[in-house]
């Protein structure tokens, strides 16, 4: 592989190797079960999602997805994908922060907690 538009200049076939990646992307992106993040990671969210909750009222959680990329090899292009985590929050209404952190909303008493009634 030789580049004759600039034989000097690195990285080598930016474009080419942008646009493979951009395709090889395109079908975890259009999958409903999958969720991306940024450019190159993905999170699976449905049945077959590998989640860990990490405590009890604060609603974080660890997934686990892949991140992929292309590179280019010896006369080849590789497709590099490796196992990431990443820590999401599960939308929470104010009203149950409120509770959670023992706060008086508007200025009232607390609600009672509905698994204490």
């Amino acid at each position: 592989m030789s580049d004759k538009a600039d034989p000097n200049g690195f990285p080598k076939f930016a474009v080419p190797v942008d646009a493979l990646g951009v395709i090889l992307g395109y079908t975890p992106r259009k999958n409903p079960e999958v969720s991306p993040v940024g450019s190159a990671r993905f999170f699976p969210i449905g049945p077959t999602c590998v989640e860990k909750q990490l405590g009890v009222n604060n609603r974080i959680s660890a997934i686990r997805g892949y991140f992929q990329s292309v590179r280019l090899g010896t006369g080849r292009a590789l497709l590099n994908v490796n196992v990431t985590s990443g820590i999401f929050r599960t939308a929470v209404s104010v009203a149950d922060l409120c509770r959670w952190a023992n706060i008086a909303q508007y200025g009232g008493s607390n609600p009672p907690d509905p698994g204490t009634t």
